[in-house]
């Protein structure tokens, strides 16, 4: 049997690729799931009485380049 082609290969072959294929699916969607965060605590809520901060402006502009010009 020349089972090393998959082309020529057996169907038991092709049979056991397919299963380790979705075993090894299955087990990147599992580790996938318990990874994420549960809904509940994701840490984002809602204060009624917050105040709201504006940002200031910069004492300066800001420059981007090596040669000292300002983008503005």
């Amino acid at each position: 049997m020349s089972n090393y082609l998959l082309v020529r290969a057996d169907r038991a072959t092709h049979l056991k690729i397919i299963v380790v294929s979705l075993l090894a699916a299955f087990l990147v969607v599992g580790i996938g799931v318990s990874a994420r965060q549960p809904a509940n605590s994701s840490g984002l809520q809602v204060d009624d009485n917050a105040i709201a901060v504006k940002a200031a402006k910069p004492a300066r502009p800001a420059a981007f380049s090596s040669r000292e010009s300002v983008i503005r």
